[in-house]
């Protein structure tokens, strides 16, 4: 269907846009169809006959088209499109002579009616046209039709009642129930024909990709029966379990079966090759000679026409200036010589260099340099302009003005390094190259390389300057592939751009290396965590001697001195606590884990996240549960080399949680011995506030949820913190022992 499509973007690079869009649909009622069904069946059990009657229509309306009912034809295509559960039906584009293009209301008249025709002059036209030709029934009476959407009908009916005939911005006619047709082609097929004028559609592209939407598509699934009660055996796998499958109905087997054509066009499209010098296609079998393979694939499409410029002869003086793409017009392609003849009488035939994506450079400006070049007699002469040899068709075709510059991605990318970080600008960078035509992508790169690569200068600072220089670059083309991946692209799609191959090393090294664990080791801004740590000063007594005691354990764990329990009434600054504490071990190059019981909650830490999706903590638990943690993971690595873990909001969490993760743990440390496998976890929170909620719990049973209730609480350090730091910062003494009173009312 994409050939096809392509095919038929030649015709209208040709001829230009469509302006007829006619829509023939079988009926199943046709004399033809009925007079050979045997009595007791219908139409949808001889799907033979229906195709073949068919087929007879179709192509008797298709030369009347061709003959000129709707004006004179200068390209027409037409596509067979079958439903699943109904029958056939073709779209067919007609481009006419310019004389007889519908421009005005007299020519859109003479091919389109919208109107009931007179029962008494023409009952049979009158016939067709209301079972056949009437929308509906819709509207506000019938808000369930299948045209209707948000309470209007998507065909835009019933239509305004106009007294001449207008066209709306789409190019369509108005008019009330009647769909727009033709009266002597629905006379003489007695079916449904729409013709729309689209004269004035400009979404070409729209109605093209219409007609080649391919087949239909179903989704089944396959069960096998055994057994004496004919049990269906459910597949285990279930991806085999469901098939998507393209569905072919009765009548499309049918004319596949009697190799009737399900598309067609007036003009034969030559498909031209494409290739760089050398680099042609070759195909052979294993026991070909090689010699005699090489020799045979000599000659393509392509070279043959660099040798028809050069030849000197009289009757080939034509190629020299005609368009490799204009040449199938005056000569064919004989598949047997590998030669092209030229054509002794004329013949509907065009065309068609195949696509080429612009991430091929060298074959895509190559043409571009066909399209516009006349004459050229071999591949260096394609990439001379004005006595000058370019080494790459890029340079010959920029520098014969067939390419803009990019000046305005420039700019583009000028003004947002301004007010963008790093990372955002990759990501232009990226969807600049890949959605756009950059002519010159080393420039643009060499150009805005600092700004591109400013955090990972920042981040590789204090490295020697050889060694930063290559980190800041490998990081920066990786992060852009990243990227480009992301599009279905890469970095080796842009020649043009450093290659991660010139970094094999570094390229294994990342790849070897826990993503969660670089991203907690690398994460974080030094200079941020400094700051933190700086504000040390400000700890209070009680807030200093729970700092000093985590530390302490996080720098010399022992057996029993790695639980601790924070409690502290709202006011006493936790968070601040808390904050400090990781940045100080982050700081000192060992991981620390935040995790909160709630995701707002999980906000006030920096890289807080919540302690379920950490842990992988199940949503139902019990008295036996366990992590969902893989041994092989990235987060069992990132969990073993974790030095802290802090977990704030701890009584809001149900002690299966706590139980779960102290399983896990032991397995993963392997180390039975130890709650939480010997890891330094700092809890904090306040009982008095939120506990575990139990839904239509009893007092008693919300008890026995909590984390006190759970065999791990006696193991706790429990440090307290009873200085109201709310209190000692209010702005006025009135304030102060308001906020003192309610604190003592919280105790």
């Amino acid at each position: 269907m994409y050939k096809s499509y392509q095919d038929s973007m030649t015709i209208v690079r040709e001829y230009g846009k469509p302006d007829a869009f006619v829509t023939m649909t079988c009926r199943p009622t046709w004399e033809e169809i009925m007079e050979k069904i045997p009595d007791g069946q219908t139409a949808q059990g001889r799907p033979d006959i229906v195709a073949w009657v068919w087929q007879l229509k179709l192509g008797a309306e298709l030369k009347d088209l061709d003959e000129g009912v709707l004006g004179r034809v200068r390209a027409r295509i037409y596509v067979v499109e079958f439903q699943k559960r109904g029958l056939p039906h073709a779209h067919i584009l007609v481009i006419l002579a310019v004389e007889d293009k519908p421009r005005t209301r007299q020519i859109i008249d003479k091919m389109v009616s919208a109107e009931l025709p007179d029962k008494e002059n023409n009952p049979q036209l009158y016939e067709t046209v209301t079972t056949c030709m009437i929308h509906g029934p819709c509207g506000a009476a019938y808000p369930n039709a299948v045209c209707m959407k948000d309470g209007k009908c998507t065909k835009s009916f019933p239509k305004p009642l106009s007294e001449v005939t207008k066209s709306n911005l789409t190019g369509e006619e108005i008019n009330q129930w009647v769909v727009p047709y033709n009266p002597y082609l629905s006379q003489k097929y007695n079916c449904h024909i729409n013709v729309e004028v689209c004269t004035a559609i400009t979404a070409v592209k729209y109605l093209y990709k219409y007609v080649y939407n391919g087949s239909d598509k179903a989704v089944i699934t396959v069960e096998a029966v055994s057994g004496e009660g004919n049990q269906t055996q459910i597949e285990p796998n279930e991806i085999l379990r469901f098939l998507s499958a393209r569905y072919i109905s009765p009548v499309e087997a049918c004319m596949r079966l009697l190799d009737y054509s399900v598309q067609g066009k007036t003009h034969a499209i030559t498909q031209l090759t494409l290739h760089l010098e050398n680099e042609q296609m070759v195909t052979f079998r294993s026991s070909d000679d090689p010699a005699v393979v090489v020799t045979r694939c000599k000659h393509t499409m392509l070279t043959r026409f660099f040798e028809l410029c050069a030849s000197e002869a009289p009757e080939n003086q034509v190629a020299k200036s005609t368009l490799y793409q204009d040449f199938p017009k005056l000569f064919r392609w004989d598949t047997k010589a590998k030669r092209w003849v030229r054509r002794k009488r004329y013949q509907a035939a065009l065309g068609r260099m195949i696509h080429v994506s612009p991430r091929d450079m060298q074959r895509f400006y190559m043409r571009v340099l066909l399209c516009h070049r006349q004459g050229p007699t071999s591949f260096e002469n394609l990439r001379t302009v004005d006595g000058v040899t370019y080494d790459s068709y890029r340079e010959a075709a920029l520098n014969a003005g067939y390419l803009e510059d990019d000046p305005k991605w420039v700019f583009c990318m000028t003004e947002a390094s301004q007010f963008r970080m790093p990372y955002q600008l990759r990501q232009l960078f990226a969807t600049i190259i890949v959605y756009s035509q950059v002519v010159e992508v080393d420039a643009l790169w060499e150009r805005f390389y600092d700004d591109l690569s400013l955090d990972f200068g920042y981040k590789y600072r204090s490295l020697e300057e050889n060694a930063k220089e290559e980190m800041v670059k490998f990081h920066t083309i990786k992060s852009l592939n990243d990227l480009l991946l992301a599009n279905g692209n890469a970095v080796a799609h842009f020649e043009d751009l450093p290659q991660l191959c010139e970094y094999s090393h570094l390229v294994l090294d990342s790849l070897l290396q826990n993503n969660l664990t670089r991203r907690e080791m690398e994460g974080y801004n030094h200079d941020d965590l400094q700051e933190t740590v700086d504000q040390e000063h400000l700890l209070n007594d009680e807030q200093r001697s729970v700092h000093s005691t985590s530390i302490n354990a996080v720098d010399n764990p022992t057996p029993g001195n790695t639980l601790f329990f924070v409690d502290g009434p709202g006011g006493t600054d936790k968070s601040t606590l808390l904050k400090d504490i990781l940045a100080k071990v982050r700081l000192s190059g060992k991981i620390a884990l935040a995790v909160a019981s709630s995701g707002i909650a999980s906000l006030l830490l920096m890289g807080g996240r919540a302690a379920h999706s950490t842990f992988k903590v199940p949503l139902k638990l019990n008295d036996t549960s366990t992590c969902s943690i893989y041994k092989q993971s990235h987060l069992k690595g990132l969990i073993q080399k974790a030095s802290l873990v802090i977990w704030d909001e701890a009584p809001m969490t149900h002690r299966h949680a706590f139980e779960a993760v102290d399983r896990s743990l032991r397995d993963l440390m392997n180390n039975d011995d130890e709650p939480f496998g010997g890891k330094v976890f700092v809890l904090s929170g306040d009982f008095r506030q939120i506990l575990p909620v139990v839904v239509k719990g009893t007092p008693a049973q919300t008890i026995d949820a909590c984390l006190k209730s759970s065999t791990l609480w006696p193991k706790f350090q429990q440090l307290h913190l009873r200085e109201n730091m709310r209190v000692m910062s209010a702005q006025n003494e009135s304030t102060a022992t308001e906020l003192a009173e309610f604190s003592e009312f919280l105790l």
